[in-house]
Formats: structure tokens, C-alpha cells, sequence
């Protein structure tokens, strides 16, 4: 596992950034091949052990709102790659995914769909 230093988080999140604005141009194109995008680059980073470019990345996804929040399916994809990490990645990250995921599945589907998601977004 490499270093955590600030310059490694800085650099990291930098490269979460160009990440996902790929992600965003492929969502324009084609939503399944934006989700499998994220799917894969997560599963990279993580079997590589690249925790802090990991997490960097799942915070860019949790915390984008420009020009709108990530679709809940992107968010999905992230949280299903990350599920067998999440305790290496720290609680905090996986909270913050989870939480982005309800705020958009109630804007999708209201309480319903939160209510349908609760189960895996609380495990």
C-alpha cells in the first residue's frame, strides 16, 4: 500500500476529478457503459490496493453536484465494487455514498425507493 501523505490525497483527488468527468462524458453517451466504467475502475484501484486513490474517487462520485448530481445507478455501481472494501476504506466514505444514494433515490422514486434500497444501503 503506498503512503497517505497530503500531497498523495491531493494528487489523488485530482485524478478522481478527470475521472470522472470521463464518466460524465460517458453518461452523455451511454449510461451502461458509464456505470461498467465505474465498475472497473474501482475494481482496478481496489485489487491494486490503491486505497486513497479509492477513496478519493468515491468521494469525488458522493460529493458531485455540477451540473447535478451522479445518477443513482453510478452510484450503485461505486457502492457495489467498494461493498467487499468498505471497512479497509473507513466507514466515513461508505456513510457518505450511502447517504448521496438515499438524497437520490428520494428525488427518483420518493420514500419508496428509499425504503427499497435501505437494505443495502445500511449493510
Amino acid at each position: 500500500m503506498g503512503s497517505d501523505t497530503g500531497a498523495d490525497k491531493e494528487q489523488a483527488g485530482v485524478r478522481a476529478q478527470e475521472t470522472l468527468a470521463r464518466i460524465r462524458a460517458q453518461l452523455a453517451v451511454c449510461r451502461a457503459s458509464a456505470v461498467d466504467a465505474v465498475y472497473r475502475k474501482l475494481d482496478h484501484l481496489l485489487l491494486d490496493a490503491r486505497l486513497v486513490e479509492a477513496e478519493a474517487f468515491l468521494d469525488a462520485i458522493a460529493g458531485s453536484t455540477e451540473p447535478e448530481p451522479m445518477p443513482l445507478s453510478i452510484l450503485l455501481s461505486a457502492m457495489t465494487a467498494s461493498r467487499p472494501w468498505r471497512i479497509a476504506l473507513g466507514v466515513e466514505v461508505w456513510t457518505r455514498l450511502a447517504e448521496r444514494a438515499r438524497q437520490i433515490a428520494f428525488l427518483e422514486g420518493g420514500d419508496a425507493k428509499v425504503a427499497a434500497l435501505s437494505p443495502y444501503l445500511d449493510g
